[in-house]
């Protein structure tokens, strides 16, 4: 004899139920990249979210059957169905691919830019908005070039021209680079411009030497 569960997965478009929330997702991106067991007041401390809404969400994503919830000492904890089919194919990839986005923008531009700059590029770095994690739809992706001479900024700026539909179509941004020659960047910085201080105190580099570094004249050549 067969037990009846309590709990079963919805076969026909199961996502439906599992992704029609912003806090169920934030929940399951968590999980994802995190694993272990939570308890649901820790969760919503983790994601400054609502503890009676995430208790809710917690509890819809357990009936969807993609989370255990279990007694552990004197707290109740959920984790994630590491053996599920959804969880291992569907919600762990997508949450992945999701964190890969940046790497595969600093692929596409740093072929945009091209082999033959690359001995003319000192650093390259995301800066703004993106870096700070605040982005917003319409927002820019900000880039900052550093070039080692004169003619490399228009070398680096016609290649932008390029790299630009190139990001729009993958992403759907639009590119703002900043191109700076190392010595000018060192100028601005020292006489402490108000958007070199936010670069340096907010960026993410893509490759190339460290901002500080060159910024203080300590980059290698």
């Amino acid at each position: 004899m067969f037990n009846r569960l309590n709990n079963t997965m919805q076969f026909h478009q199961p996502i439906n139920a599992i992704l029609n929330d912003e806090r169920k997702v934030k929940l399951l991106r968590f999980l994802c990249r995190k694993g272990g067991q939570w308890s649901g007041r820790r969760l919503a401390d983790e994601l400054s979210l609502n503890p009676v809404m995430t208790h809710r969400a917690l509890r819809a994503l357990h009936q969807a059957t993609i989370l255990d919830f279990r007694k552990v000492g004197a707290s109740f904890v959920y984790s994630l169905r590491e053996d599920h089919y959804l969880v291992q194919e569907l919600l762990k990839p997508l949450f992945a691919r999701e964190a890969a986005a940046k790497e595969r923008l600093r692929t596409v531009l740093r072929r945009g830019l091209g082999k033959e700059l690359s001995a003319e590029i000192v650093s390259v770095a995301l800066y703004g908005s993106l870096a700070r994690g605040e982005e917003r739809p319409m927002s820019d992706i900000d880039v900052f070039i550093l070039v080692r001479s004169a003619k490399g900024k228009p070398q680096a700026q016609k290649r932008m021209e390029r790299v630009w539909t190139d990001v729009t179509r993958a992403f759907g941004n639009s590119v703002a680079p900043y191109i700076q020659t190392a010595h000018e960047a060192q100028q601005k910085s020292q006489q402490q411009l108000a958007v070199f201080q936010s670069i340096l105190k907010d960026h993410e580099l893509l490759w190339g030497q460290p901002l500080k570094d060159v910024l203080d004249g300590r980059a290698t050549s």
